[in-house]
């Protein structure tokens, strides 16, 4: 009993509360997920913010190594999290975190990344286990945060 309880609760957590069942861009529904579940914490402190998603990620490892059990493959689409956590870290690290042009623009580019696996993203798939599902996000996340940074640079 508590093994499914286990499941059930791992399947919840990693499809993102089941947006990742959508069947037209899961990923991109669960970076919309986290999108608006930054907004309402968007102006809190990296203090508090960055434990947070720290254990995000780590729980994310954990849950999504579980995701060839729960769904028959290794990086299912329906697993979201990966998405929720990384676009997450993007939006929290953005030179202006409280701008909505710069929300959108960590967005587009954050999808742009993820889709197209630049050198290192694709490589950090083949991680084991949950570190490669939660580890090719956070390095589309830090090739979109760079890129930002460096706009932002050139614009002040």
């Amino acid at each position: 009993m508590e093994q499914v309880e286990s499941r059930s609760l791992s399947k919840w957590f990693v499809t993102g509360f089941g947006v990742g069942y959508c069947p037209i861009a899961p990923g991109t529904m669960g970076t919309i997920l986290g999108l608006i579940l930054f907004l309402p914490f968007h102006t809190a402190p990296l203090l508090y913010v960055l434990p947070a998603l720290a254990a995000l990620f780590g729980i994310g490892v954990y849950t999504t190594n579980f995701s060839f059990a729960l769904f028959g493959q290794k990086d299912p689409s329906k697993v979201v999290i990966d998405e929720i956590v990384a676009i997450l870290f993007v939006l929290f690290l953005l030179p202006i975190s409280t701008s909505p042009i710069w929300w959108i623009a960590g967005f587009l580019l954050f999808r742009l990344f993820d889709i197209t696996k630049p050198i290192g993203v694709r490589e950090a798939e083949h991680l084991p286990g949950g570190w490669g599902i939660m580890a090719d996000d956070i390095v589309a996340a830090l090739y979109t945060l760079v890129i930002l940074w460096v706009i932002y640079y050139w614009t002040i």
